[in-house]
């Protein structure tokens, strides 16, 4: 990511099912890049935990190129996403509390 900076052409929001989950940047070498926002990572994460699988920023299956198979999450990382989404709902709830 460092390799490109700001050189980015287009700067497009990036949505999945009618919701803003992150920004997509389209480079000058036609590469493009999705960065997450919270609600995108979290969404991404509960799909991630749900399936047992792993997803690229697009929501596509990450697949492995040698056997075509879809990377499996593997304990640690199964508990990492699991934390994350835990301190998330725990955020919204004292949000909604306070109002």
């Amino acid at each position: 990511m460092a390799k490109y900076g700001k050189n980015y052409v287009e700067k497009n929001p990036f949505e999945r099912n009618g919701k803003k989950v992150g920004t997509e940047l389209v480079y000058k070498d036609g590469t493009r890049v999705i960065l997450l926002n919270s609600h995108g990572k979290a969404t991404k994460y509960l799909d991630e935990v749900k399936t047992g699988g792993r997803l690229t920023n697009e929501f596509t299956p990450k697949v492995n190129p040698k056997n075509s198979k879809q990377y499996t999450l593997r304990d640690i990382q199964r508990s990492y996403r699991s934390g994350y989404l835990d301190c998330a709902f725990d955020q919204s709830k004292h949000y909604k509390s306070k109002k």
